[in-house]
């Protein structure tokens, strides 16, 4: 759970808080940012809540979500301090889309080359707001705009999973209004809150989430034993070498035992010269 100025922030999957790995606060202390594991297929709901002990809030607090870059409600809080969940985007007066991580699309098409600013990222930014009811029914076809979900093969820099928006469901109790029926007037923006998410292999790779210890012994113990290998193989590389020269060596020894001519050739050589010698 990531926290500043009595405001906090998580992300949920079935109801259990997502591990946070390698939060961050700014200098200024308005921004806070962690990473999440992601794993396509999984439905996720954003979630956050003012923690004061206070009976009343002072100011309405309103929430804008992005997701990839892409800005959604996140709801609000008017009266009393409380939680604020989002499961997704409603689409009628009964259901709901759901968020839920994704595969995205790779392509080489250079229209992808600029990432959007966001990608691979939840964001909620939590301001200081005035609340209207709104008298005319929602639009909730204008309530549901469209994710990315294609990153250039070049530069998708580890983001392998995006957002999208799942199926219809029916609404969960008590999330009738969801937001939709007021009009949110920002008056100061307090906090926000980043979750930057990736495969969980993907962060380990990275050295931000811990390594299972079972694995990370594994992995050690493989380590561990690759450098034995080398250096047993550095050693026979060696001592080969040494064979291969004594062997040279032996070769060598036996050619001029077993071909005497050049010594043979020496010796008539030497007989020929004493010959021409003129003793008189």
């Amino acid at each position: 759970m990531l926290q500043l100025r009595k405001l906090s922030a998580w992300i949920t999957v079935d109801g259990k808080e997502l591990h946070e790995y390698g939060a961050e606060i700014s200098d200024d202390g308005k921004e806070a940012t962690c990473w999440i594991p992601s794993k396509v297929g999984q439905h996720f709901a954003v979630n956050w809540k003012n923690t004061s002990r206070a009976s009343r809030l002072p100011t309405s607090l309103g929430a804008r979500l992005f997701l990839d870059g892409t800005e959604f409600s996140g709801g609000h809080m008017s009266e009393y301090p409380t939680t604020v969940t989002r499961i997704g985007v409603p689409s009628s007066n009964t259901t709901v889309k759901p968020f839920i991580f994704s595969k995205v699309e790779l392509t080489d098409d250079d229209n992808f080359l600029a990432m959007p600013s966001g990608t691979g990222e939840i964001k909620i930014l939590i301001s200081e707001v005035t609340i209207k009811k709104n008298r005319r029914a929602v639009s909730y076809k204008a309530a549901v705009p469209e994710l990315a979900q294609k990153v250039h093969e070049r530069s998708k820099k580890g983001i392998v999973h995006g957002v999208s928006l799942a199926n219809n469901i029916r609404r969960p109790k008590g999330t009738e209004s969801y937001g939709g029926s007021v009009t949110k007037t920002r008056l100061r923006d307090l906090v926000t809150f980043v979750f930057k998410y990736r495969p969980l292999d993907i962060l380990q790779a990275n050295d931000i989430a811990p390594l299972p210890s079972k694995r990370k012994s594994l992995m050690m113990s493989k380590i561990e034993d690759q450098e034995e290998e080398q250096e047993t193989l550095a050693e026979t590389k060696q001592a080969l070498q040494a064979a291969l020269r004594r062997i040279e060596m032996l070769e060598s020894s036996q050619k001029r035992k077993n071909n005497p001519e050049p010594a043979l050739r020496r010796v008539k050589k030497a007989r020929q010269d004493l010959e021409i010698i003129d003793l008189t």
